[in-house]
């Protein structure tokens, strides 16, 4: 039973960025934080309009799921934002041997 969570004090990102600069820490290939790139900048000046779609616990391994994944798309076809940003595991149970042959297969459904 968890009885409490401690957090250091929240702090602007200008902050932060006076100490650590441009590191990257949220992982991938870069070794840069996105927010620093500055063709990411210039394009993001242009298309202040632009929305993003984000979803998580995204499991393409259920019918529900991808029922109403469908149904969303289908919503955003007039309109699309400028990007769906899909987080999670993109399966609701344990991995196995089969696990990325599903994967594979939800992300083509």
């Amino acid at each position: 039973k968890v009885t409490g969570v401690g957090l250091p004090p929240p702090e602007p990102a200008s902050i932060t960025r006076n100490y650590f600069g441009t590191a990257n820490f949220f992982g991938g290939s870069s070794a840069t934080c996105v927010s620093s790139i500055s063709l990411l900048k210039e394009v993001e000046k242009e298309r202040a309009d632009a929305m993003f779609v984000i979803l998580s616990d995204v499991w393409l391994d259920q019918p529900s799921v991808m029922s109403k994944l469908k149904t969303m798309f289908a919503g955003y076809s007039k309109v699309p934002p400028f990007a769906f940003v899909l987080f999670g595991n993109f399966s609701s149970g344990q991995s196995h041997q089969n696990s990325v042959a599903k994967m594979k297969s939800g992300f083509k459904a």
